[in-house]
């Protein structure tokens, strides 16, 4: 008998690994929570993420080796929780999550786990899940620091970020290994007992393995007024994505090809260009797709 079974009831057991949960982002966080979740038997897994598996990735990203380089993501994440769970049915979106799609990639999930790397995608997120009446967990590390908060129907990460914070990312200060698995096992635990309806902590949960400091932070309730990030209103023609050297742009006329090459990966309505800054991602936009 698994030992999560003798734990948790063997009846239990088995609806947990009924449900059906979205990652949003599997890098360092969400390859993390992937990993977890399919060690528990999960059958039903959705992954998004845009981004392709690099050297610098392989220290903190616990699902990928060397043989994985250049690969998208989800195709990697798939592979390899397959050698975890055979029998998991994995969704693999390799696309950037945005206004357009959300609704597509989302609306099966009974709960969402945050793997993301930018405040954008999350308070897009955020918007959905109260329109839809759908929980999910936001989590965030960075340096030897991490965070976790359920969010459901009485909060919203209104109730404790700005929608014009610009925090700092681990691709500008960095990021330890032991803080992403710390914050992802309570991410994942706190998701365990939301789907089986049981006492989830309604506190932010807060850790600095530096100072040796863990503590719970009370946050206020909060709902939502407006929906700009869900309506596309924060959704410019370019922006920087994290690590500074990657530039979405929404295209003019979309394709139905989806195509990856070392200057860009192409989804077909919006395409990423790597440059150096934004200029030359203009530059190459007009040379590889088309006028900006």
């Amino acid at each position: 008998m698994m030992r999560e079974a003798i734990y948790l009831g063997e009846e239990n057991l088995k609806s947990l690994q009924g449900k059906r949960i979205a990652i949003v982002g599997v890098g360092a966080l969400g390859s993390s929570h992937a990993l977890l979740l399919a060690k528990l038997g999960i059958k039903n897994l959705t992954v998004i993420d845009r981004d392709i598996i690099r050297e610098e990735n392989l220290s903190t990203q616990v699902l990928y080796t060397k043989g994985d380089l250049d690969k998208p993501k989800v195709k990697a994440c798939k592979e390899a929780l397959k050698k975890i769970n055979p029998k998991v049915d994995l969704a693999g979106v390799f696309d950037h999550l945005d206004f357009k799609n959300i609704d597509k990639i989302l609306k099966n999930a009974d709960i969402i786990l945050d793997g993301t790397d930018n405040l954008s995608t999350r308070f897009l997120i955020d918007e959905y899940c109260k329109k839809n009446n759908k929980t999910w967990i936001f989590c965030s590390v960075i340096k030897e620091q991490g965070f976790c908060k359920v969010l459901d129907k009485d909060y919203s990460l209104s109730s404790f970020l700005s929608k014009d914070a610009s925090p700092k990312t681990c691709s500008e200060l960095g990021v330890l290994l032991p803080s992403i698995t710390l914050i992802s096992s309570f991410t994942v635990t706190q998701a365990v007992k939301v789907l089986l309806g049981k006492d989830f902590d309604k506190e932010m949960f807060y850790f600095d393995l530096e100072k040796n400091v863990m503590k719970k932070i009370n946050v206020p309730k909060a709902s939502l007024s407006s929906f700009d990030h869900l309506e596309g209103k924060h959704t410019p023609k370019i922006r920087t994505l994290c690590g500074k050297n990657e530039f979405l742009i929404y295209k003019k006329k979309p394709s139905q090809e989806i195509k990856h090459t070392k200057e860009l990966t192409d989804f077909g309505d919006k395409v990423i260009i790597r440059a150096e800054d934004i200029n030359q991602a203009k530059s190459r936009y007009n040379q590889l797709i088309g006028e900006f």
